[in-house]
């Protein structure tokens, strides 16, 4: 991959070229850097051109970013359960998986290419998060008189859960598992309370606080981390 640099905000930034079928040049944010997509064939020129335009407020994300970042794949570190945890890249194996000796954490790759690695961080995070919620949903079910729900986990950065009530049927983001186990049993309480209580009217703020007295600070927290993935 072609990469070019840039002198802005007093440092220099560095930016992929990726070529493709497209017809059009445009910036995005992939895997923690600045990739500018272009056809193949275009001049260099243009895309120079076009980068220096648009790269400024790229740049400013990147840097709220790396403030924030919840795992990097560059420091071969991310966060579970609200801990730093570095974790070693290995290559040369057939399967995509994660493994924990000693409380070391090893990625198993085929090439070590960053989607690879991404991949298996988003099934360690889906993991961490099954492993808790099996252990400790249920007994908040128990808390609020409630039959158990179906559960299911995705990476998704639009919301930290949905409680679908027709199906009873609870969708959490794997991101959770990030986080420390205050955060995870509040938004655990927060989408069983909407069971009972489908519109954040005072009743259900007033069930979440009955078992999460401390919640809007918890609330408040959640309502800082970025999406950044």
């Amino acid at each position: 991959m072609d990469i070019l640099s840039f002198y802005v905000n007093k440092k220099i930034v560095r930016v992929k070229i990726e070529w493709t079928t497209n017809k059009n040049i445009y910036l995005k944010i992939k895997n923690d850097d600045i990739v500018v997509s272009a056809p193949k064939g275009v001049n260099l020129k243009l895309i120079e051109k076009f980068v220096s335009e648009n790269i400024g407020k790229f740049s400013k994300y990147l840097d709220k970013e790396k403030k924030n970042k919840l795992f990097s794949i560059q420091e071969n570190f991310i966060y579970l359960k609200g801990k730093k945890r570095q974790f070693i890249v290995l290559t040369g194996f057939k399967k995509l998986s994660f493994k924990e000796i000693e409380n070391n954490l090893y990625l198993n790759t085929k090439t070590g290419d960053e989607e690879e690695v991404i991949f298996i961080i988003k099934s360690l995070l889906k993991k961490t998060l099954e492993d808790y919620l099996k252990k400790n949903i249920n007994i908040y079910e128990k808390k609020l008189f409630l039959d158990s729900h179906d559960i299911k986990i995705r990476y998704k950065t639009s919301a930290w859960g949905t409680n679908i009530i027709s199906k009873r049927r609870i969708s959490f983001s794997s991101r959770l598992a990030h986080y420390d186990n205050d955060v995870i049993d509040y938004v655990i309480v927060h989408e069983l309370a909407h069971t009972l209580e489908p519109n954040h009217s005072s009743n259900f703020w007033k069930i979440v606080e009955s078992i999460i007295p401390d919640y809007k600070k918890i609330r408040n927290q959640l309502k800082s981390i970025p999406n950044d993935r």
